[in-house]
């Protein structure tokens, strides 16, 4: 149903956020601890986790590896925003709302 589609839609970016920016850069703007390291693992897991049911098509000719290299390099740059705006400003609810709203104006130009 579309509701429940929703409803799903909106706890998986919550979930995304919390898990690729709170919980691998954390809360705390003086922790610089291996910093670096932490935004490329966030950017990287980011991508890969939409990319990663590509493999299998890949895998199965379906798609090509130059498709799969563009939609990782598409996803690690959306990664990589919302993981400027977390390092930036540490605010767990204004990357939800900048990643509910990246997926809005994403799924208006889906349908149209």
């Amino acid at each position: 149903s579309i509701k429940l589609t929703s409803t799903l839609g909106i706890v998986t970016f919550i979930v995304e956020e919390f898990c690729f920016r709170y919980l691998i850069i954390g809360p705390d703007k003086n922790n610089h601890h291996l910093i670096k390291t932490k935004i490329a693992l966030a950017i990287i897991l980011f991508a890969l986790v939409h990319v990663s049911s590509q493999i299998a098509q890949v895998i199965q000719g379906q798609t090509t590896i130059q498709e799969w290299i563009y939609y990782f390099v598409v996803y690690s740059i959306i990664g990589a925003d919302l993981t400027y705006i977390y390092y930036k400003k540490r605010n767990y609810k204004l990357n939800i709302l900048c990643h509910g709203a990246y997926n809005l104006v994403a799924m208006v130009i889906a349908l149209i």
